[in-house]
């Protein structure tokens, strides 16, 4: 049992070697929260899409003087929200996002929301180029400014919901 355990760290780091210096991932559970007396289920998964350039002129640049609650590095900031049905049943539900931060939408701007379902035991992700699409009909975009706030799904059934961030540093010399 025990040389089980000692392969997953390598495989995390072979999974990460890709990013090269400056770069990270995490993995993050969704909590289900209980909506309309426990009759339904929200789940509220953050997302971080784009990037920010490292010149200072950039509008989404890190500026003390013009913004005391940044907290963004310069970098390319990636998320995939991946969702599974763990019931032996097909589950309908609707997602949409919302932003909290872009130069596209005004700020709790959420974008329309959409119907979808989950045969038994079958899963999906949702990642950064649909969000952009979904918000901005431009996935170019997503090279060229941040786009920050939640993917929101609700459901009658509980969902399995995992977010997958992953960060990777910029300088000047990298667009």
């Amino acid at each position: 049992m025990r040389p089980l355990l000692g392969v997953l760290p390598l495989v995390a780091l072979a999974a990460c070697e890709g990013l090269g210096v400056g770069g990270s991932v995490d993995v993050e559970t969704v909590p289900a929260v209980p909506i309309h007396d426990g009759e339904a289920y929200s789940y509220s998964a953050k997302f971080l899409c784009g990037t920010i350039a490292a010149e200072p002129g950039s509008p989404e640049f890190p500026d003390a003087s013009r913004d005391t609650n940044a907290v963004l590095v310069p970098g390319t900031y990636l998320t995939s929200i991946n969702v599974y049905n763990p019931e032996p049943m097909t589950v309908v539900f609707e997602k949409g996002a919302v932003p909290i931060r872009s130069q596209f939408a005004r700020r709790g701007a959420r974008g329309e929301f959409v119907d979808d379902t989950l045969h038994a035991y079958q899963g999906f992700y949702v990642a950064c180029a649909e969000i952009f699409r979904h918000l901005t009909r431009d996935p170019q975009s997503l090279r060229d400014s941040l786009l920050e706030g939640f993917v929101a799904i609700r459901s009658r059934t509980q969902l399995q919901v995992t977010a997958v961030y992953s960060f990777k540093n910029v300088d000047g010399r990298s667009r």
